[in-house]
């Protein structure tokens, strides 16, 4: 097995986005909804323009197809009023999948009886029907599909997250560098619904589905690989993830929410610049996470590349995965921002891709994968040997307690190396996993 990463890289601490968080000018008085409120900073993309992204001022209409990053969180009411759309962020990380931003697209509404049309672009939201009396309709469009939804009563809520990923594993296009870079596989898309208070009805694919708050049939699932489920999963009360937050987790959203109330007033490369400074661990990290969701790959790369915060390094590759498994045609877009922008060969372009995307469960099987990852262990790169760090903590947990800091130096790396060939010699596998005998009755 080999896995070629790059030599001659350096990276670029300048390239950031310079975005000034100003109010944006009143849209047409036909906008499709407008902010209502904002618990940290709503972000508007403006290709072309200087700067990309602004913030949204509190009561502005929103245009339509534009997209909309909340951060963590926003509420947006359609334009006559009748739904409202939260974007949140999961700040706990109660959710299987992480959930570091929400993004959508909002539509001026194909007809006359829909209430609300919307693209979700990735995260998770909540619809809620704000009516007097009546059902809210929701034009939703996500990977590709449409669904249709009626809010049957007031005050009705739905939770839908869309969140992507790639399957681990070694990519053919990076396995043969000497071939055209043709990237040939998509992430998993998955949309999760759930029912949290009152009564739905949801229309996909020619189906209609009459769906409830718990108890009863108030889970949906469609993945871009399985379809939809055929029909939505009962419940005898709502999960844990969707009960209400403990007192230390409103204590963390409140200092994250009190950080990104300052993108609405600062110029975001100073908010960031601040935030990578900060003397407090939480601060750097949010900056990262900003830096994905703005496509900041320049920031990303010198946070993969910070040599005095190992914490910034890790949540930078976690950001960059997340990143890379948004949604199809990210590889070519890091593809080409390697090869072109940072000077890479496509081998060593191919090869950084391939650290980001993991190794498959049979992959994890073989020898030499931790041979391989080992011998990079002493990359002359920073961020090749955070990366390599990376995936081999989390596959060995055996190793937990060697101490191999990616930018220490090169005598501590090399005595954590030598740990680490003992621990899984030339041609072994690692340890397995002791197993917790049963308790003697």
């Amino acid at each position: 097995m080999r896995i070629t990463v790059f030599r001659p890289w350096h990276v670029s601490l300048v390239a950031m986005l310079v975005c000034q968080a100003v109010g944006l000018a009143a849209q047409p008085s036909d906008a499709p909804a407008k902010l209502t409120a904002s618990g940290g900073a709503l972000l508007q993309h403006s290709p072309g323009s200087s700067p990309p992204w602004k913030a949204v001022k509190l009561g502005s209409p929103l245009p339509g197809d534009t997209l909309l990053i909340a951060v963590p969180e926003a509420d947006i009411d359609s334009a006559n009023g009748a739904v409202r759309l939260r974007m949140i962020a999961d700040l706990a990380r109660r959710l299987p999948e992480p959930v570091y931003e929400s993004a959508v697209l909002l539509h001026k509404p194909t007809n006359k009886d829909i209430d609300l049309e919307v693209t979700l672009d990735r995260g998770l939201i909540i619809l809620l029907n704000q009516k007097d009396k009546g059902p809210a309709a929701v034009r939703l469009h996500a990977g590709g599909h449409v669904w249709d939804l009626l809010l049957e009563q007031p005050d009705t809520r739905v939770a839908l997250a869309l969140i992507g990923r790639h399957a681990a594993g070694l990519r053919p296009y990076i396995q043969d560098p000497s071939k055209p870079f043709k990237p040939d596989d998509h992430p998993t898309l998955d949309l999760y619904l759930l029912v949290l208070k009152g009564e739905i009805e949801l229309t996909t694919a020619g189906k209609c589905l009459a769906m409830n708050a718990p108890p009863g049939p108030a889970a949906f699932h469609w993945s871009n690989i399985d379809g939809d489920d055929s029909s939505p999963r009962k419940l005898d009360e709502l999960p844990d993830f969707a009960k209400p937050p403990t007192p230390d987790e409103l204590k963390l959203a409140a200092q994250i929410l009190a950080r990104a109330k300052t993108l609405n007033f600062l110029p975001i490369d100073k908010v960031l610049d601040e935030a990578r400074k900060s003397s407090e661990a939480r601060s750097r990290m949010a900056a990262v996470t900003l830096m994905g969701a703005t496509d900041d790959l320049d920031g990303l790369f010198a946070a993969l590349n910070d040599p005095a915060h190992p914490e910034v390094r890790d949540h930078a590759a976690v950001i960059f995965r997340h990143w890379l498994g948004r949604k199809a045609g990210q590889d070519e877009i890091l593809y080409k921002y390697l090869t072109e922008k940072q000077r890479l060969t496509p081998a060593q372009a191919g090869g950084f891709i391939q650290l980001l995307h993991g190794f498959s469960e049979a992959e994890r099987e073989t020898p030499e994968l931790y041979s391989t990852l080992i011998s990079y262990l002493k990359h002359d790169k920073l961020p090749v040997r955070e990366l390599v760090r990376f995936h081999l903590y989390r596959l060995v947990p055996a190793g937990k307690d060697i101490p191999f800091d990616a930018a220490g130096s090169p005598e501590s790396r090399a005595a954590a190396i030598k740990k680490w060939k003992e621990l899984i010699p030339d041609g072994s596998l690692p340890p397995k996993p002791k197993v917790s005998e049963p308790a003697k009755p």
